[in-house]
């Protein structure tokens, strides 16, 4: 399994569960329809307009407890931890800030917190992350850093 295949299992999981967004009155019974909601008391706000049943209250909390597990344990692989990290260092424009902090908590990891082996990895992850941005540049792309 990749990082990327690991996210999208998580990102099923929650897309899965009975849960609503709601920012307008249409879509708040909409959403109780969608979930089989009848009475505003059944309801839960996880907030940022997202609604759950008070029921699912434990279910959905194990979706994340789930995801961090499976996390921890598919990053002890040195291959998947290396290759999680360009993910994340790409998608936090590494190129632009320099700061891996932010890739590293995307992944539930703290620089000062890594042992010797996760820093090697994160310094090979960071020399194939910027191969792969000269590589674009050697290509004829335009990279601006």
């Amino acid at each position: 399994m990749t990082y990327t295949e690991l996210k999208k299992q998580v990102e099923k999981d929650i897309n899965d569960f009975p849960i609503f967004f709601a920012f307008n009155d249409e879509q708040f019974i909409e959403g109780k329809a969608k979930i089989g909601v009848n009475n505003n008391s059944e309801l839960l706000s996880i907030g940022a307009g997202g609604y759950i049943k008070k029921v699912d209250r434990d279910s959905f909390h194990e979706i994340f407890i789930n995801q961090k597990k499976r996390l921890k344990t598919f990053l002890k692989d040195k291959e998947n931890l290396k290759n999680s990290l360009i993910y994340e260092l790409s998608n936090h424009e590494y190129c632009i800030t320099h700061d891996e902090r932010e890739a590293l908590a995307a992944l539930g990891l703290k620089l000062g917190k890594l042992n010797s082996e996760q820093l090697e990895v994160l310094q090979q992850a960071k020399n194939e992350y910027w191969q792969q941005i000269n590589a674009c540049d050697d290509e004829g792309y335009e990279v601006r850093i």
